[in-house]
């Protein structure tokens, strides 16, 4: 196994063990999902999304990209008027954006992960890739936000 998943599957042991409301987290290569999985509870996927190698004078530094996506499908319109339906779908994405905001705060403002290692690589840094996907949610009908974490690999700090 590399470095890298060994990261990943860190973040997903510790993401399960640290989010209210026993998510469903698990690790993915691609974005791969049934709308009908999604519909009882957000699904939190975890990925290696690529390495950052900077070779200067001084010790070489490898960083880890991590993705933490947030999948989630909205309610289909089964009846009533459009003006109800959107009030149900600002509900859900109240609901969305509430996890959304959970699992960036394991990290930032000095969060519980902010200090703590992850498979000998420390934290660096947190962006917000995609607030929510437009096109998904149109086309499928399905909610996704993702944030990407940037790891130090710790035997840098070492040589």
């Amino acid at each position: 196994m590399s470095r890298a998943t060994s990261v990943r599957d860190a973040m997903v042991t510790a993401i399960k063990e640290n989010l209210a409301g026993n998510q469903n987290v698990e690790p993915f290569s691609l974005l791969l999902y049934e709308r009908d999985e999604l519909i009882e509870k957000p699904l939190v996927l975890i990925r290696v999304a690529g390495r950052e190698f900077v070779a200067e004078q001084g010790p070489d530094e490898q960083m880890v990209k991590i993705d933490v996506i947030i999948c989630a499908a909205i309610p289909e319109k089964t009846s009533g008027t459009y003006s109800t339906y959107r009030h149900e779908l600002v509900a859900n994405y109240d609901i969305f954006d509430s996890l959304f905001e959970s699992l960036i705060s394991l990290w930032v403002p000095n969060g519980i992960f902010s200090r703590r290692a992850m498979a000998d690589h420390r934290f660096v840094s947190i962006e917000e890739i995609v607030g929510f996907e437009m096109d998904e949610l149109f086309s499928d009908g399905v909610y996704l936000s993702w944030i990407q974490l940037k790891y130090q690999d710790c035997l840098d700090e070492g040589e």
